[in-house]
């Protein structure tokens, strides 16, 4: 464990950001090519959009684990601005730039002889759902602007109900956390119940945005956030033990077969998304990680602890809110171009990631370091949603 001033901060926990945000990364690569369907190749890009998934569980973990120390106060008005300075500034930034730069970028694509499609200028729904963070409550501007943006307004909608989590964990445990994770499992099986009386077939996928409001609503998806919590309580209790570091491999292979049993469920049907077991499958094995590699010792922790992957967590917030525009603009091109199958993949990955790269640690120097700056800091490590 590294600590920092007030601020504590597990290194392991940076490099699972890093993680979480290459495969948010990756799986956006895949889908802004032909996306051929190529077997267990096209099965194990699919699988990277649960990035999204470790993500609430990093924020989960990330919030609570400063409250876990004994005489740990929680005051709602220094949270609060911790929060809005971390994630308010990059966020409005970003979506500048969403709405901003195809007005720029479009008629230089044009001059280069690239395939370019004019930008239209958002409507105002659109704007003022984003610039509230309300923009998951309604099934037009659910994905909106900028579609990884979803995450970042159940975020804000986890904040709200942040200070009653902490005051059940403090009142009663593990307990606490388990009475909201037990609502939030109720609530989606009446969503789910609720879905499969009015709607059939493909009317159940994951684009029935009326569907997906319900279900994403916070207290939808408080399981991932619950778990991270409880590892918070884990990791605290247990981080001068090293108990977890003598059942590493045992539980990393329980942790890579749930994970496979995730895989197969989500992969069963378009409804599989709408009942809790998918974030439960998903959950559990990025908890069982996040325990190992916060244990004294672990083998897994030196992994994330390396420094390439420090710095991709570092910068992990900007990379997921700008990496986007970035492969789907060079899909057309490439299509133009006839690159199809593995070499469509191969090509938009090998000029958007540098290119993402690039982007998000300048966005990182100029939208998110000088906000990181505050005299008083205890989050452990900074989330993306």
């Amino acid at each position: 464990m590294a600590t920092s001033g007030a601020r504590e901060r597990l290194a392991p926990i940076d490099g699972l950001r890093g993680v979480a945000a290459a495969m948010v990364v990756l799986f956006h690569v895949y889908l802004n090519t032909p996306q051929p369907d190529l077997g267990i190749v096209r099965a194990g890009f699919l699988s990277l959009q649960s990035g999204v998934d470790l993500f609430f569980v990093l924020s989960g973990f990330c919030l609570f684990y400063p409250y876990t120390r004994p005489g740990a106060s929680f005051a709602w008005r220094a949270f609060s601005v911790r929060r809005a300075r971390r994630i308010f500034p990059a966020y409005y930034a970003a979506l500048c730039m969403t709405i901003l730069l195809p007005f720029l970028i479009v008629p230089m694509a044009r001059w280069a002889g690239l395939i370019a499609t004019e930008a239209p200028w958002p409507a105002w729904e659109q704007l003022w759902t984003h610039l509230l963070l309300v923009h998951t409550l309604f099934p037009n501007t659910f994905l909106g602007l900028d579609s990884p943006m979803w995450s970042l307004g159940i975020e804000a909608q986890f904040y709200l109900l942040f200070p009653l989590a902490v005051w059940l964990a403090r009142r009663f445990d593990w307990r606490g956390i388990g009475l909201l994770v037990g609502i939030s499992l109720l609530y989606r099986l009446q969503v789910t119940a609720t879905a499969h009386a009015h709607a059939t077939g493909i009317y159940l996928g994951p684009m029935n945005m009326t569907i997906r409001v319900d279900a994403n609503l916070f207290i939808g998806r408080w399981m991932e956030f619950g778990m991270g919590m409880w590892c918070a309580l884990a990791v605290r209790r247990r981080a001068a033990s090293g108990v977890l570091r003598q059942l590493e491999w045992p539980l990393l292979a329980v942790a890579l077969l749930l994970y496979a049993a995730a895989q197969a469920y989500a992969g069963g049907g378009p409804d599989r998304w709408i009942p809790p077991w998918d974030d439960i499958l998903f959950g559990s094995p990025f908890s069982i990680v996040l325990c190992i590699s916060c244990s004294s010792g672990s083998s897994v922790g030196r992994l994330l602890s390396h420094r390439s992957l420090l710095w991709l967590g570092s910068i992990s917030y900007s990379l997921y809110l700008v990496h986007l525009p970035i492969p789907g603009g060079l899909k057309p091109s490439l299509m133009r171009l006839g690159y199809g199958g593995i070499a469509s993949i191969a090509a938009v990955a090998a000029m958007g990631i540098p290119l993402s790269l690039a982007a998000a640690a300048l966005f990182w120097h100029l939208f998110e370091r000088p906000f990181l700056r505050s005299p008083v800091r205890q989050d452990v490590a900074q989330t993306p949603a």
